[in-house]
């Protein structure tokens, strides 16, 4: 997210005036009375539109790239302001046609703007508000139709409302799972609904229906049986195959060998397959779901949560410190190019010393907004309950976007427990629900959810999942149909 903020601090004039032409003068104090400065502004971007038809000037170094980009910025009857920012280009500037009070903040961005130029009038993202009193379609976390006479939204599938009542269209509608459900990958038979230790520890991992009308998985596998804590060396990305995605998969062949994880699988418009993931590489592609598996140049992204955008560009979130957005118009092509970073409210990030968010993933529904979820997770959770947990155990966050720009999040509740429920009633808990993905059909729907988890707490009394236990990548099923009214 570009974050909102309500002040930006004006620190050091770049370009000043002289005998009627402005020129360089990084020393200018005081006050400038004749607007003939341009001021930088830390941490703040120009506006999105201006992002998208931006002019590019390069400068000759990063020194003297304040000094120039000004001057160059001088000569351009349409620009206004301009932006710099050494981690999305050395040595270039965004050169802009709007003022300040159009810009937002983003790390690690420097915007230089008129001395005279007002500051923007930022407002802090506000969660969607209570059921029954919307009045737009954001009142309903992106997720279904707002009627503003009555206030009622209607939820599209998979979304319902929670039943805090606080949100709209905010929880996902998960349906039972089969008595005899096997973890996708990995699990032994079972002749009941416990969750016993696995034969081989999967994790993560995503569904794509083949053109052969087969479910193609791939996902994280841990070699020599080894538990999750082995994945920086034992880590391999095996395909599986299957005929529906609730079903055992089989084990179809290596794709890629350790050390590769978190796959993140994605079918490009052109047929070909892409496989995103860290470990060796970044990005991986293919013209069969069984290879051979080619790499292709990418950028440095951790968890890489790609995503193609209704007008067949690329998009890709990265957990590098801070969740950013990078985009591409051909990942064959590799020219990778930073968007902005994502910060979160409060409610998702303070305390800051127990709670963490990771694991990204991004996606485009069928009416064009833009979501996300993640793995969140509070520290302060564990086995028994500690007396500060979050109940129920925290592992899940939505947010939602029309532009990918300006982001809102649900915090009532979360979109998805770390629980099971059989058909039975009876009903498994995990330590921890991480790695979401989503299957879509046909129709561009979401289906089903796809995670990977942990029945077992690291110890009785602390805090944590069991990384040294042998764990799943599980399917879960959720309402893929015509919309419903869920609020009243």
């Amino acid at each position: 997210m570009l974050a909102l903020c309500a002040v930006c601090t004006a620190t050091a004039a770049v370009v000043a005036s002289s005998s009627g032409m402005r020129t360089a003068n990084n020393d200018f104090v005081g006050s400038d009375t004749n607007c003939s400065l341009f001021v930088q502004h830390l941490n703040t971007i120009g506006p999105k539109a201006e992002q998208a038809k931006r002019v590019e000037f390069q400068c000759s170094n990063s020194s003297s790239c304040p000094r120039e980009a000004g001057i160059a910025c001088l000569a351009d009857p349409h620009c206004v302001t301009y932006g710099l920012n050494s981690a999305w280009k050395e040595s270039v500037a965004q050169l802009y046609a709007t003022h300040w009070n159009a810009s937002y903040q983003d790390s690690g961005w420097a915007m230089y703007a008129s001395s005279c130029d007002e500051p923007p009038a930022w407002v802090p993202p506000s969660p969607p508000s209570p059921p029954g009193s919307c009045k737009s379609n954001m009142d309903c976390s992106l997720n279904g139709e707002c009627n503003a006479s009555t206030g009622i939204c209607t939820c599209y599938a998979p979304w319902k409302t929670g039943t805090s009542f606080k949100e709209a269209c905010n929880v996902l509608d998960i349906v039972p799972h089969p008595n005899d459900y096997v973890p996708a990958y990995g699990g032994p038979n079972r002749t009941d609904t416990i969750f016993r230790n696995q034969t081989v520890t999967s994790w993560g991992g995503n569904i794509i229906k083949g053109d052969d009308g087969l479910y193609h998985l791939w996902v994280s596998r841990m070699r020599d049986g080894e538990g999750l804590n082995s994945w920086t060396h034992d880590s391999q990305i095996d395909h599986a195959v299957a005929e529906d995605p609730m079903d055992v998969f089989d084990f179809a062949e290596v794709a890629l060998s350790a050390e590769a994880h978190n796959a993140s699988p994605l079918r490009a418009r052109n047929g070909s397959y892409l496989i995103f993931h860290i470990g060796s590489g970044f990005l991986h592609h293919s013209e069969t779901p069984n290879g051979p598996w080619l790499p292709l140049p990418g950028i440095n992204c951790n968890n890489p949560a790609p995503m193609i955008h209704s007008n067949g560009s690329f998009f890709c979130g990265c957990n590098n410190g801070d969740f950013q957005i990078y985009r591409c118009d051909d990942p064959f092509e590799a020219r990778w190019e930073f968007v902005t970073s994502m910060q979160f409210p409060d409610a998702w990030s303070q305390p800051s010393q127990f709670m963490r968010s990771e694991d990204p993933y991004l996606w485009m529904d069928t009416r064009h907004n833009w979501h996300f979820l993640a793995h969140r997770y509070d520290y302060r959770d564990g086995w028994p309950a500690n007396p500060n947990q979050t109940e129920p155990v925290l592992v899940s966050g939505h947010g939602f976007s029309r532009n990918g720009i300006d982001w809102h999040f649900n915090i009532a509740e979360q979109p998805y427990n770390a629980t099971i429920t059989f058909e039975n009633g009876t009903r498994q808990f995990f330590s921890t629900f991480e790695r979401p993905h989503l299957v879509f059909n046909d129709a561009g729907e979401p289906t089903h959810l796809v995670n990977g988890v942990s029945p077992y707490w690291t110890n009785p009394g602390m805090a944590g999942a069991c990384d040294g236990c042998v764990i799943a990548a599980v399917c879960t099923e959720i309402v893929a149909s015509s919309r419903r009214v869920d609020v009243s």
